[in-house]
């Protein structure tokens, strides 16, 4: 069997995937390939982590937000970001208690009530301004994968952070 390297990559990110043999009598052959990683940088270029995938990335931004610990208040509220997904049955209990003057069409209470009626998730989306937030009733066609990258990319932006792929 012969084994033909494409390209040597480190950190022990290794794709394997069979390829046409050279010309010979070899019976198959595997290469090496570069992956699509995913590098994290600080504002600097140096390198913060490397990924595997978009969800690896998504997460890791997550437990560094939660990390990131700001004890005022207001500083918290102009730096809101979140990616939360509600389940409906904790909607449910929750909005029961709401008084409804605090309902009108764009507010989170309005939209939670939506899912639970249509017995759905909803996502809570924000990125940087507690103000504004972005809310989604969970469809089938709704895509999630997308609105986590997007979130990933502005979040990185916002603290000085940068991602390449390759």
């Amino acid at each position: 069997m012969l084994i033909r390297f494409d390209n040597v990559i480190s950190d022990n990110i290794i794709s394997t995937s069979p390829v046409q043999p050279l010309p010979g009598n070899h019976d198959s052959c595997i290469t090496i390939q570069q992956t699509n990683m995913i590098k994290l940088l600080d504002e600097d270029n140096s390198l913060i982590r490397i990924f595997d995938t978009e969800e690896q990335l998504f997460s890791f931004l997550q437990e560094r937000l939660h990390d990131m610990g700001d004890d005022d208040i207001s500083t918290k509220r102009k730096q809101n970001w979140q990616f939360v997904r509600y389940p409906y049955k904790r909607l449910s209990m929750f909005l029961e208690h709401m008084p409804e003057e605090s309902i009108n069409e764009k507010s989170f209470v309005h939209m939670g009530l939506l899912a639970c009626q249509h017995q759905i998730d909803m996502l809570e989306i924000c990125t940087g301004d507690w103000e504004k937030p972005n809310l989604f009733i969970v469809t089938p066609t709704l895509n999630i994968a997308a609105l986590k990258r997007d979130w990933s990319k502005l979040f990185c932006k916002a603290h000085g952070m940068g991602i390449r792929i390759g």
